[in-house]
């Protein structure tokens, strides 16, 4: 991943992906069940792709029985499947799926998380980011 190239809006604020600029990843939860604000999404040519929690639970960032404490978040994009896929905690079955995600010849510049509960915003800590690409070789010669 690349530094994004963000930059101030005409106010003056910051914003995680700017249109036109950036292209990459976004998570966003919130504490609520409202589906709209959980979501994941891609970018690519200033377009914003959407995919918003296809089912119940819609809620990303809460544990029944333990509120407050830390969760975990995997987004896993498969480029030769198309898919980006989010992951809450252990769950074997990813908590949403976007397919048709193309992003082929496209650099990622950004990676952006937004979590918050109706009191207030999330902290995210200990953000790894693992690449692993696969190499098909050819004896053609």
């Amino acid at each position: 991943m690349l530094p994004s190239k963000n930059l101030p809006d005409r106010l003056g604020n910051a914003v995680p992906l700017r249109k036109g600029l950036d292209s990459g990843f976004e998570a966003d939860g919130y504490a609520a069940g409202y589906q709209k604000a959980n979501r994941i999404l891609w970018r690519k040519g200033g377009m914003d792709y959407l995919c918003d929690a296809p089912k119940p639970p819609f809620n990303f960032v809460s544990k029944e029985g333990y509120a407050g404490s830390w969760i975990t978040w995997r987004l896993v994009y498969n480029h030769p499947e198309k898919t980006l896929r989010l992951f809450i905690e252990e769950e074997k079955d990813p908590r949403v799926v976007q397919h048709n995600v193309d992003l082929t010849g496209i650099t990622l510049n950004n990676l952006n998380f937004g979590a918050r509960s109706t009191k207030s915003w999330g902290d995210f800590r200990k953000i790894t980011v693992n690449v692993t690409e696969k190499y098909t070789y050819s004896n053609s010669g």
